[in-house]
């Protein structure tokens, strides 16, 4: 072989050795940079586990509130009806009320008649008959709106 050809080998050897070692050097940086992203999904990978478990959660409080507002919604609607109930058992008692079915004047009338009949109606002392008569007859009087006797 000839110097020439040796020389030539020696120096194609020597490129080949730093060629070798840039790839080893950059074969190292690879595997760093795999590491680096591995270790960032590993984090990644923890994030979406930690926020699953948040989402599960929130899902949970989500169908919790909905049965809450689907009980409140029933209430409601329940306490709606009671308070209908009671305003038409009202307005039924209104109209069947002895004060609303006859006139202001009758009723006070009335009032009148029955708080001097009881104010009348016993002395002691033996005319309670007549009282009763006269009781009696300013009761009828007041009930068909006539003055009193």
């Amino acid at each position: 072989m000839s110097d020439e050809i040796r020389k030539w080998l020696a120096g194609e050897a020597l490129r080949l050795g730093a060629e070798v070692r840039d790839l080893h050097s950059e074969n190292d940086t690879l595997k760093a940079e795999l590491r680096k992203r591995a270790l960032d999904s590993l984090s990644d990978i923890g994030q979406l586990g930690e926020q699953s478990a948040e989402i599960a959660h929130l899902k949970a409080e989500v169908e919790r509130l909905e049965h809450q507002v689907k009980y409140w919604r029933i209430e409601a609607e329940t306490d709606n009806a009671r308070w209908l109930r009671s305003l038409e058992e009202n307005e039924r008692l209104r109209a069947s009320s002895f004060v609303t079915a006859v006139p202001v004047e009758q009723y006070e009338r009335l009032v009148k008649a029955g708080d001097w009949v009881m104010s009348h109606w016993s002395s002691g002392d033996g005319s309670d008959e007549v009282r009763f008569c006269q009781a009696l007859l300013k009761w009828h009087a007041a009930k068909e709106g006539k003055p009193s006797v």
